[in-house]
């Protein structure tokens, strides 16, 4: 999902073709950066500060926007494709080892290298979705700023304009709490559009957006998971004690035969 860098060095540019890759650079920062900017302009036109249902329709819009393109660039790169593809070789591998139980060693093997590929991945991931959470607070800083109730710092008054300008009959106004999301925003348009092409950029600027419901999902399944190993074992919830013993409920074998519920002593 994660390709690497699109970036060549501009020494290995000749002059038209670093003429080009410059141009194409500052036209793709003026995209991103619009986009980003679209969003705090939006923010401030449709949130009312009285009515949080607005902040709550702004952001599913934000993450349907995002989940769209995030959708259309796994489709359009084929990696769709390939996930369906690897979820049927799984079966496959799960039907063979049970056919053929030595096979599940080798199954075994490929899942753990999986998923340590899948940890390297994540851990790759973590930096943006960090970035995100980052820029998700900038962008409702006025908000954040007035749950805390903090406007001045030394003397100075966030809320004091810093300048304006109008689109068509409309007054825009910028503040000194507005000029860190500017900035931020800015540096991460001129990174992405330098290293990557625009389809690939706006996909990382997708996922900068869905940091948050990211972070809140692989939170609650790593939760779920140490719950589930640690407060409720397995054989835990599959016996009952009585006098002493425990019965196990009946369960499958690696080929293929059942084994019938029984009880047995409890282990010391």
């Amino acid at each position: 999902m994660y390709s690497d860098s699109d970036a060549v060095s501009l020494n290995e540019l000749g002059f038209s073709a670093g003429v080009k890759f410059v141009f194409a650079t500052i036209l793709k920062t003026i995209i991103l950066f619009g986009a980003f900017y679209s969003l705090l302009f939006l923010k401030n036109i449709f949130c009312n500060p009285e009515n949080e249902f607005t902040y709550l329709m702004f952001a599913v819009g934000v993450l349907c926007a995002c989940t769209a393109y995030f959708i259309f660039y796994i489709i359009s790169e084929g990696i769709l494709k390939q996930m369906f593809i690897g979820f049927i070789i799984s079966v496959i591998g799960v039907i063979i080892a049970a056919i053929f139980p030595p096979f599940g060693i080798v199954l075994a093997i490929v899942g753990i290298i999986s998923m340590i590929k899948q940890i390297i991945s994540f851990a790759k991931m973590i930096p943006l979705l960090l970035l995100g959470a980052l820029i998700c607070a900038l962008l409702f800083s006025f908000e954040i700023l007035s749950f805390l109730d903090i406007f001045e710092i030394n003397n100075l008054n966030l809320l004091t304009p810093v300048f304006m300008y109008k689109i068509g009959s409309m007054e825009v106004t910028v503040h000194y709490h507005d000029l860190p999301y500017y900035i931020l925003t800015f540096i991460v348009s001129l990174n992405l559009s330098f290293k990557y092409s625009l389809k690939n950029a706006l996909f990382r600027m997708s996922i900068i957006f869905l940091s948050i419901p990211i972070m809140i999902i692989i939170f609650y399944i790593v939760k779920s998971m140490l719950n589930r190993a640690v407060t409720k074992p397995n054989e835990i919830q599959q016996a009952s004690i009585s006098k002493g013993k425990i019965w196990v409920n009946s369960y499958p074998r690696a080929d293929g035969t059942m084994v019938a519920g029984h009880w047995r002593g409890r282990p010391f």
